[in-house]
């Protein structure tokens, strides 16, 4: 513990610091030395390995391929092989051709995207475009037509965009289409145009793209951190935070992109935002819109920040294309306030329900003391000691990870003692996380939902909770990942140990620095927690898993003896015979397994049409899902806790927030068919205390 304190005291002390500004052949070659120096599994510096930088390094800079040309990039093609070289000789060819040829492209670009300007395009002849970021990039004769592709693209999402809440789109005619194109090109214009004009700032942002694709070459999670960059990934997701508890940035084509929701918050509390939804439209309680046409995040924020409103409507584009209206209102958090939120369901068996997003934590650098979600989770849990309830389901669906002590505390709470996890650095010992506290908070039965998308700390919990047969695990495979990051100065290389680390740092990288087991020693990475009792998943043919990046890292199990004793196994044989059988008489489930056959030849294609009805059908293919897996009659009623409906200070906005999700965890095919498992674990356990 102190070597982990000595650490963090060594980043932030680097990062509220000025400085010495490093050249950019000095941080290449720093952080390839630290990274063979700390990185759990190297790679070799080999020509696989300058293909990786290469590639990734082209995708920071045009994602969809629409401003290089494959005639464009042949200089670069050639001098992808002497990257390494390059590093060692502290020499800039690779980086200054790149800037070369990207400014020029960028105004080519610009120049092509303008010459549109006054034409007519044709929505109703068959056309698509290839959105799959597999850099296809097109060759010269045919780049025009790739960049009218693009802009029918962003012409086509712009109506969808702007659709009202009856659902119903039409194409426009006259003069609105041609405004609609016309705000299109636009668009894509100043994006490039905001880079042009830069300069400095352009041959930054190339050389930053040049690093980080240095970084990623190790693996998908290490990544360069400028200092600037290091500061925010630092701070944490906090529950103190005012306005909407949303944070942004600015994807690559000027979409403002939802990068975190923070704890507590408006955004929050909702349930209808996530990472990575994308912003098409902020209107105020007092009418006034935000230009989306070219926005900055200074912009935004000007906006967002403004005095004289107590509500902003927040339009975005989930993942799957579906778009959302929420409407959400300015707060300042309560450090005392407990975001975590328990419903109660109330049928043949009363069972808590609580959902988890993330593993939040706050630091408080005076003394390193950290508080998050564990400890907003065991107070719910003893408050729920006086409530009648006869068992716990634990929704990490959707859970991304997040701080990874938070997950062990709350492991910690839910099992006796004994060895929580395993982890491995390279050059070191394994070490053994045991349960800091003896003792549980809670000791009636659980079930705990995950998904694909359930991640890291998510799959830490539910391996641990499954390994002593302390929770029933349902649902899909998890995502895969059981690699630990570290943010370190990127020349910690030059150091012995991380310990002995002296100096100030002029940028950080997030390196991949070991693994963590399960206390068997088996690892999950690229396999996932492969659940007690499967469900049918939309997504479970979506290749977005930890084994689908190209540099994933491969680890085997490790030999360590640790001390877990297991309880009692639980009846699976009979619980999953029982779950199947509802599954497959579900008319529900049954459109779940028609959805996800959808959702496979989506993936596998990428090629998204551009007939205005084809686009139209395409994007509205999976509208009726929501209904069409909704349960009509749930087995249980929703309620709250005496303890929260006590509270005298719930706004009209907490009552609406509240009973909206309660009406979604009713409908919720999964929590319904989880609360069916739970009732069959209660029966069965009671049945063989019983015969005992």
């Amino acid at each position: 513990m102190k070597n982990v304190i000595l650490i963090i005291s060594i980043i932030y002390s680097s990062i509220f610091s000025a400085p010495k500004e490093k050249t950019l052949p000095e941080l290449a070659e720093s952080l390839l030395k630290t990274a063979e120096k700390y990185h759990y599994k190297p790679c070799a510096i080999n020509d696989t390995f300058s293909n990786n930088v290469y590639k990734s390094f082209l995708e920071f800079l045009d994602p969809y391929s629409i401003i290089f040309t494959k005639e464009s990039i042949a200089p670069l093609e050639k001098l992808k092989k002497s990257i390494p070289n390059h590093i060692k000789q502290r020499q800039t060819i690779f980086t200054d051709t790149a800037f070369a040829i990207y400014k020029r492209q960028l105004m080519a670009a610009d120049s092509l995207v303008k010459s549109f300007s006054g034409r007519d395009f044709d929505f109703s002849a068959k056309d698509s475009i290839v959105t799959d970021k597999k850099l296809q990039f097109a060759e010269r004769a045919i780049w025009s037509n790739r960049m009218s592709q693009w802009i029918k693209y962003h012409v086509l999402w712009s109506i969808q965009n702007d659709a009202d809440s009856s659902g119903v789109v039409t194409l426009p005619q006259g003069d609105v289409i041609k405004n609609v194109i016309e705000n299109a090109i636009s668009r894509i214009s100043c994006r490039f145009m905001f880079k042009i004009n830069s300069p400095e700032d352009l041959k930054a942002y190339v050389e930053n793209a040049f690093l980080k694709a240095l970084s990623l070459a190790f693996d998908p999670h290490s990544i360069y951190l400028t200092n600037a960059e290091a500061r925010e990934f630092q701070g944490n997701l906090s529950k103190e935070a005012a306005a909407f508890g949303i944070t942004f940035s600015i994807n690559s084509i000027g979409e403002i992109v939802v990068d975190e929701v923070v704890p507590g918050g408006p955004a929050w509390s909702s349930n209808l935002i996530n990472d990575g939804d994308i912003i098409v439209d902020i209107i105020k309680d007092d009418g006034k819109r935000l230009d989306m046409q070219c926005v900055s995040l200074k912009d935004l924020s000007a906006f967002l920040s403004t005095i004289g409103f107590k509500q902003t409507n927040f339009k975005v584009r989930k993942k799957n294309g579906k778009i959302v209206e929420v409407t959400l209102q300015k707060d300042v958090l309560i450090v005392d306030d407990n975001v975590i939120r328990c419903y109660l369901l109330n049928g043949s068996r009363n069972i808590a329900y609580i959902y988890l997003p993330s593993f939040y934590q706050e630091f408080h650098y005076s003394n390193y003391f950290s508080s998050g979600c564990a400890n907003d989770f065991a107070k719910e849990l003893i408050k729920l000691k006086n409530a009648p309830i006869d068992a716990l389901i634990l929704d990490l669906r959707d859970n991304g990870g997040g701080a990874m002590n938070e997950a062990l505390r709350i492991a910690g709470s839910l099992i006796d003692f004994g060895c929580l996890s395993i982890t491995h650095e390279r050059n070191k010992k394994p070490e053994l996380l045991k349960d800091p506290a003896k003792g549980i908070v809670f000791g009636k039965p659980m079930i705990v939902m995950v998904n694909s998308m359930s991640a890291s700390a998510s799959e830490m919990l539910a391996g641990v909770l499954q390994d002593y047969h302390r929770a029933l695990i349902v649902g899909s495979g998890t995502f895969g990942k059981s690699t630990m990051q570290r943010t370190i100065p990127v020349d910690a290389g030059k150091f012995d140990s991380l310990e002995a680390y002296k100096g100030y740092a002029s940028a950080f990288v997030k390196l991949t620095i070991g693994g963590f087991y399960r206390v068997t020693g088996e690892s999950h990475q690229n396999k996932g927690i492969y659940p007690d009792i499967t469900l049918p998943d939309m997504y479970e043919h979506v290749s977005f898993r930890e084994s689908a990046f190209r540099n994933s890292i491969e680890l085997k199990k490790i030999e360590k003896n640790s001390y877990y004793k297991p309880l009692n196994e639980m009846p699976l044989s009979r619980l999953v015979a029982s779950s199947a059988n509802r599954v497959n008489k579900s008319i529900q489930f049954n459109y779940v397994k028609r959805y996800a056959g959808i959702i496979r030849k989506m993936d596998a294609s990428s090629v998204v049409p551009l007939q205005f009805n084809a686009f139209n059908e395409y994007i509205h293919r999976l509208d009726d899902c929501d209904d069409s897996i909704s349960v009509k009659n749930p087995e249980f009623t929703v309620g709250l806790p005496d303890y929260i409906k006590s509270r005298d200070k719930m706004t009209s906005l907490d009552k609406e927030d509240n009973r909206r999700i309660m009406d979604a965890i009713r409908k919720d095919l999964y929590i319904n068919e989880t609360y069916r498992i739970a009732v069959d674990l209660l029966n069965t356990t009671s049945t063989t205390e019983s015969a005992q």
